[in-house]
């Protein structure tokens, strides 16, 4: 572009002086048009290259890595859940006994819940809530368990050990394999390597939604927290203990707060049904089907914060 503008410099002043023609003057314009267009066309070119074809196959990269690493993940965890589930299967062909106190199936929320829905008093299901938000997480350092709180041994946090109970009612009550649908965790209250809340969208293939939301960021001792499960005709809620039951009919308590710890609970029958020779009412088999679950939540959370 340069060397043409030159060009057509010295072109002009030769024809000013009378060397060249008029035809050879515009012929060496036409030359300097054609080099400026042409400059123009190469930096267009650039500029498109630049603002989008580069970031465009940048982009197209980075999803393909990101797929790559979702592909992984799922790769790992369904190796892992399904040693898990050979584990559990070994257990139970040996016919030993196995439990795993999943304890909040001994509420009576549960036992009212599986009446209806054999009776058909819910209707068509639509969802399960379930909100635990329990003290802080300081209390198993208090219990002589602090390894609750390192990430590489307890493998995870809230969601981990409160989640899981939700997401197995769910399981027993709403339905089988279900969907992650969203998830996301947060760590900014107690700061700790273990989040302190966690919430968890599900939806069965029957289409039935399921909402787990857990926490350890209740500011005093005890905890907020309720369960709903929800259908056309009726809602059953724990609040507080209590179970109330609603219908066109109106609200009513159909059962009082659970007298002792649920834990205690599920212990003593962990240990009459062993003493009985009666198979565990929960095994590893109900907590490896949860933990699939909470491993998919935890995939999906860390996704979200990695590529907000």
């Amino acid at each position: 572009m340069i060397r043409a503008k030159s060009d057509l410099k010295d072109s002009q002043q030769l024809f000013d002086q009378g060397y060249l023609t008029r035809t050879d003057l515009e012929t060496d314009k036409f030359k300097a048009t054609e080099a400026e267009i042409e400059l123009e066309k190469a930096n267009k070119a650039l500029w498109v290259l630049e603002t989008y074809t580069f970031k465009m196959a940048l982009t197209e990269k980075s999803s393909d890595v990101t797929e790559a690493e979702k592909e992984l993940d799922r790769a790992d965890k369904s190796a892992l859940a399904s040693k898990a589930k050979a584990e559990a299967d070994k257990a139970a062909a040996k016919k030993g006994f196995a439990a795993v106190p999943l304890f909040q199936r001994y509420h009576p929320f549960v036992s009212n819940a599986l009446r209806m829905l054999s009776d058909g008093a819910f209707g068509p299901l639509s969802h399960f809530h379930f909100r635990s938000n329990r003290a802080s997480s300081a209390r198993y350092v208090s219990w002589g368990s602090p390894w609750m709180l390192d990430p590489a041994v307890a493998s995870g946090g809230c969601l981990r050990n409160i989640g899981l109970h939700g997401i197995d009612l769910f399981l027993h009550l709403a339905g089988e394999n279900p969907s992650v649908m969203g998830a996301q965790t947060s760590s900014r209250a107690l700061g700790k390597d273990v989040e302190d809340y966690a919430a968890v969208l599900l939806r069965t293939p029957e289409g039935v939604l399921g909402s787990i939301e857990v926490g350890n960021v209740f500011p005093a001792q005890g905890a907020d927290g309720e369960w709903k499960l929800s259908g056309r005709d009726a809602l059953l809620v724990q609040q507080g203990g209590s179970v109330r039951c609603t219908t066109a009919a109106g609200e009513r308590e159909i059962a009082e707060p659970p007298a002792e710890s649920l834990a205690l609970v599920a212990l003593r029958d962990i240990l009459a049904r062993w003493k009985s020779g009666q198979p565990p009412a929960t095994g590893p088999a109900d907590c490896c089907r949860a933990m699939r679950v909470v491993d998919a939540a935890y995939t999906i959370a860390r996704q979200e914060i990695r590529h907000p």
